[in-house]
């Protein structure tokens, strides 16, 4: 599934045109509001609660989930105010989906990441603006009530593209400020000039995208829900090259190695300065770093095989009748069953650990309806099904049809 199949060649045009120009672009409104349905459903939210994992940052040791190692995130806000994890959270750490649901429709703001580890779906949109962008890409899902507002004003530090699921969202975006530094984490609102800012209403099916540093304010001003997804692209860049070149030189020469001059450096003359910068050049291995950094993603622009993408309306529709099937041979599960690893996919599906025999029991099944499946209520073991089909560790074989 490619992005550029559920927005038209011409949208597409001008995205990849604004991504090359540095330029945002805005499609606020489209005749076919329902054409991004296929990228999330309302049942998913509790099934992401009750099911995936989703760490504290205190709570895990870093690995690399994603973009520069960043791990998975779910949290709260409330008009830009962080809500204290103790409320939705029980002692081992595991979300507590009932807290959750509360929380949410009393108009605290979900924010989740990255949602393409736990839907095909959306991990094949993403998939294909890597191929297309040429650099990794990490997906943020924002669900916000009605007259509510996830975060503060704010720039991004990355390229920024946003697809709006459901509802609308209002964004106010400013121009670059010419008395700072383009990409300046300024969120001082009182120094930015309301008149120069572009006001829109980014409503059902329309998508916009920002060039990284641009400020900007997003708030849902409907009375109903609002759910977007962003898709944050992270190329190399110049000062990771430096970085990164600095950091894995395998000879340190006597100029790296050189202490800076006790007096004040600035004092010294231009001449001077760029006479000691020159001599770290030999570092910079342009070819080398820009080959490590995309070797951390070999799997780059790898498309989801068509069979692991199970249609939106069958999930939807999947019922106690519904059979469903391990895909045997295709699931490589940890050694307790929590962690699931696909081929195609850069990380484990990593699941809630007390879920780990109820999940050996289905991949030794094979074939099973929900009712076959080992948790307390008729709607969270139908939920768990749909939830392993989304993510292709499930096929979906008939509804109601008896096993061959």
């Amino acid at each position: 599934m490619y992005l550029s199949s559920l927005i038209g060649q011409a949208e597409w045009g001008d995205l990849t045109a604004g991504y090359r120009e540095r330029a945002a672009r805005l499609w606020p409104t489209t005749a076919t509001p329902a054409r991004f349905g296929a990228l999330w459903s309302d049942w998913e939210l509790e099934a992401l609660c009750r099911f995936a994992l989703w760490p504290s940052n205190r709570a895990v040791a870093p690995r690399a989930y994603g973009v520069d190692g960043a791990g998975p995130s779910f949290r709260f806000n409330r008009l830009g105010e962080p809500v204290v994890p103790a409320l939705y959270r029980a002692s081992d750490e595991a979300l507590r989906a009932d807290v959750v649901q509360t929380l949410y429709g009393t108009g605290a703001a979900i924010t989740l990441a990255p949602l393409h580890n736990y839907s095909n779906a959306v991990l094949a949109v993403t998939r294909g603006l890597e191929a297309a962008f040429r650099a990794p890409v990490r997906t943020h899902l924002f669900l916000t009530h009605g007259a509510g507002q996830a975060l503060r004003p704010h720039t991004d530090p990355q390229d920024v593209l946003v697809l709006q699921l459901r509802g609308e969202k209002s964004w106010r975006i400013h121009p670059p400020d010419p008395e700072t530094a383009a990409f300046a984490a300024d969120t001082r609102v009182d120094k930015r000039d309301p008149a120069a800012a572009t006001e829109t209403i980014l409503h059902t099916g329309g998508w916009l995208y920002l060039p990284k540093g641009l400020f900007h304010r997003v708030q849902n001003q409907a009375p109903v829900p609002s759910v977007h997804l962003s898709f944050t692209i992270h190329p190399m860049t110049w000062a990771k090259l430096l970085r990164e070149s600095l950091e894995n030189a395998t000879e340190v020469s006597h100029a790296l190695n050189a202490r800076l001059p006790d007096e004040d450096l600035l004092a010294r003359s231009p001449e001077e300065i760029g006479a000691q910068v020159r001599a770290l050049l030999p570092f910079v291995d342009v070819a080398g770093q820009s080959a490590r950094y995309y070797g951390k993603y070999a799997r780059l622009g790898v498309p989801v095989p068509a069979a692991h993408l199970v249609p939106r309306a069958a999930l939807d529709a999947a019922d106690e009748t519904t059979r469903f099937a391990w895909r045997t041979g295709e699931v490589t599960p940890g050694a307790d069953h929590s962690e699931l690893m696909l081929a195609y996919r850069r990380e484990p599906l990593v699941l809630v650990r007390p879920l780990a025999p109820v999940i050996a029991a289905l991949a030794a099944a094979g074939e099973f309806c929900p009712p076959d499946v080992a948790l307390p209520t008729p709607a969270q073991r139908l939920l768990l099904c749909k939830f392993l089909a989304s993510v292709g560790v499930l096929r979906l074989v008939a509804a109601g049809a008896p096993p061959p």
